[in-house]
C-alpha cells in the first residue's frame, strides 16, 4: 500500500511536466531536477530525476 502511495505522489508530482510535454514542449531534466529539490527541500541528484522520470515513464 505505501509503495502504490509513494507512485501516486511520484505521479502528482510529474503532471505539470508532463503536460508540458503532452503539448510538444521539451522536458529539462535540470528544471525537473530544481523542482524536486524543492519539493523535497534537500538537494537531489540528477540521476535521482533520471531514475524518478524512468520508473513513470509509462504514467
Amino acid at each position: 500500500m505505501a509503495r502504490e502511495s509513494f507512485r501516486e505522489e511520484e505521479v502528482t508530482f510529474l503532471v505539470p511536466f508532463i503536460e508540458k510535454a503532452a503539448t510538444g514542449d521539451i522536458l529539462i531534466a535540470s528544471e525537473i531536477m530544481q523542482a524536486l529539490d524543492s519539493r523535497l527541500q534537500r538537494k537531489t541528484s540528477l540521476a535521482a530525476t533520471y531514475n524518478l522520470l524512468h520508473r513513470n515513464s509509462n504514467a
